[in-house]
């Protein structure tokens, strides 16, 4: 064999060696993203404002009104988000785009159109809607696209299309939340639902009818509670179980003891009713809301929330962006829609478009008319809550998934995050594979508090 033979198939094993190392490198977790910040909210506070109210308590009155108004929008029937006939047009709609790609399962099995076909025909449509009834949860549940646990991937490979972005995945519902059934399968074993935010299907076994009685009495409470952290274990007087709660979600208190916040919460009965019933929350475990909206407040809340997991739809219990987001929010009597895109154009607030302008031109919008821990900021698909700036650096809390990478050769990846952190507004600017940071897709910035001492 000639030398020139030789070298070509040195060359041809060199190509096809650094080409593999390539591709085998396209995981979906390509690298850990080095979060040199401090991940703690109250380190970025401006202690010559820290006490002082974002908003008056006249306004956020107000504010907490609306929301208990649509927090009570399933039973009241104001307020919703969206009607009957849209939940109807959105689910057919859904239905279509599924038939057309069923997606994978988490076997890693392709889905079929019979498989499609049965859960359709069991969420009988034609009927809709067959069951209109108030209820409550009574477990921590899933909201979901179709009435299945089964997950549905677009890809197995894909970043953003494959784990954990289920496409069933709805929403998460905390135990006690307000809900109105619409539509039961065929099989009784799930409801179709609208809730504050949100409407998909929840399982059976999880949600409880109320009466009007249950309503007036749940209704008539000293104010909410909401936990400082997920999973706690709420007990009785007796020092016996009940359930578990998550930030966010909002208990009404009975009576407020010294020590305690007597609380009431709804239970299912064998007659697949909701029944009230007592239980014992100390107050260090819990705030009663809404809290006086002050930075450090704000900030006292973000720092319960950072770490905890990135979860799209709020699968396994976790939190997406928006989840987040809304959660938060809340302790302070502020609703927010589910969805980030929404959660931007909120009625109540002062919405600024950054679309095509320069990071430059951003930033300086953002140093000049953003309120530290009262303004998002929202670019395509993620939301993130403004903290402030810290020696010439702007800074955002979210909820994230991971950067979107690329590669020379392969599909695109994903430098995983997968947690709630604070990072500079422009992370992702220094990694080589990212191709654009967060500053660089950012297109809006959303005031979601006003008042006449924040013109």
């Amino acid at each position: 064999m000639s030398i020139p033979s030789l070298i070509y198939i040195r060359f041809l094993q060199v190509f096809v060696i650094t080409c593999s190392i390539l591709l085998l490198g396209c995981s979906k977790k390509e690298f850990d993203p080095n979060l040199q910040n401090e991940q703690d909210a109250l380190f970025y506070l401006d202690r010559n404002t820290a006490h002082t109210p974002i908003i008056t308590p006249s306004v956020q009155e107000k504010l907490h009104k609306k929301f208990l108004e649509h927090y009570y929008s399933p039973w009241t029937d104001e307020n919703r988000l969206f009607t009957n006939e849209e939940i109807k047009e959105y689910t057919l709609q859904y239905i279509e785009e599924i038939k057309e790609n069923p997606g994978w399962d988490a076997n890693e099995h392709k889905h079929n159109k019979e498989w499609v076909e049965a859960l359709t025909n069991n969420m009988d449509m034609s009927s809709y809607p067959n069951h209109i009834s108030k209820a409550i949860t009574t477990q921590n549940t899933n909201l979901r696209g179709f009435p299945t646990y089964q997950p549905s991937f677009s890809s197995l490979d894909k970043p953003g299309s494959t784990y954990p972005f289920d496409n069933f995945q709805a929403s998460f519902i905390p135990t006690n939340s307000p809900v109105l059934m619409l539509q039961t399968t065929k099989d009784k074993n799930w409801y179709l639902v609208a809730t504050d935010s949100a409407f998909g299907w929840i399982n059976a076994n999880d949600i409880a009818l109320v009466n009007d009685a249950f309503i007036e009495a749940w209704q008539n409470n000293q104010g909410y509670i909401s936990v400082k952290s997920d999973d706690t274990a709420i007990l009785d007087a007796n020092n016996v179980f009940k359930l578990t709660s998550f930030m966010g979600a909002i208990l009404p208190i009975k009576k407020i003891s010294e020590e305690n916040y007597e609380i009431q919460l709804a239970i299912k009965t064998v007659d697949g009713y909701a029944q009230l019933t007592d239980a014992i929350v100390p107050h260090d475990r819990a705030y009663k809301i809404p809290l006086p909206m002050t930075s450090e407040n704000v900030a006292k809340v973000v720092n319960q929330f950072l770490g905890t997991p990135y979860g799209w739809g709020g699968i396994h219990g976790y939190r997406d962006c928006s989840a987040t987001i809304k959660d938060l929010t809340s302790y302070f009597g502020i609703w927010l829609p589910r969805n980030s895109s929404m959660q931007s154009k909120i009625g109540d607030g002062k919405r600024i478009d950054l679309t095509d302008l320069s990071n430059t031109e951003k930033i300086k919008i953002i140093q000049q008319a953003a309120i530290p821990y009262a303004t998002l900021l929202y670019m395509p698909g993620h939301i993130m809550l403004y903290v402030g700036e810290k020696d010439g650096t702007l800074y955002a809390f979210h909820n994230m998934w991971g950067l979107h990478t690329t590669r020379l050769f392969g599909p695109d990846g994903r430098a995983v995050v997968g947690r709630a952190v604070i990072t500079p507004i422009d992370f992702g600017k220094t990694y080589p594979k990212v191709k654009k940071s967060l500053l660089d897709k950012l297109t809006a910035i959303t005031i979601i508090t006003q008042d006449d001492t924040t013109q």
